[in-house]
């Protein structure tokens, strides 16, 4: 058998590299040894049970229900991600929206700081003139 065959050549070939000094080779070798001897043990364990026509129907069916619920999954995640295009678009207009607003707030609050700059600079004037005036 083929078994017997890769034994001889595995012993055949564990005595050449004993001789040869190759320890990596000969650990190798251990190796597939010790897989043969699994291999053979595996081919001993009885096969598994037969699946009746029962129990195949009912994971065929197992089977289609995980299927449909997938399918519907997969069409709620392409709806979440639509709505979240959607959303974040919605995010992008109101955040320049709320640039322009601070931009005019900005340009408000320097204005009226100029005009009240303006209203307290032109007080001081007549007030400096009423009071050039009263000193004549």
């Amino acid at each position: 058998s083929l078994e017997e065959e890769l034994e001889q050549a595995a012993a055949a070939v564990m005595e050449h590299v004993a001789a040869e000094g190759a320890p990596a080779l000969a650990s190798l070798l251990g190796v597939a040894q010790r897989a043969l001897v699994e291999a053979a043990a595996v081919r001993t364990l009885p096969p598994p049970p037969v699946i009746g026509a029962d129990e195949l129907n009912s994971h065929r069916e197992a089977l289609e229900d995980l299927r449909a619920s997938d399918e519907v999954h997969r069409k709620q995640i392409g709806a979440l991600i639509f709505e979240k295009g959607r959303l974040n678009a919605e995010i992008s207009r109101m955040k320049r929206r709320l640039d322009e607003a601070a931009e005019e707030k900005a340009c408000t609050v320097h204005a009226l700081g100029e005009a009240l700059r303006r209203t307290t600079q032109e007080r001081e004037e007549r007030s400096w003139s009423s009071n050039g005036a009263m000193l004549e």
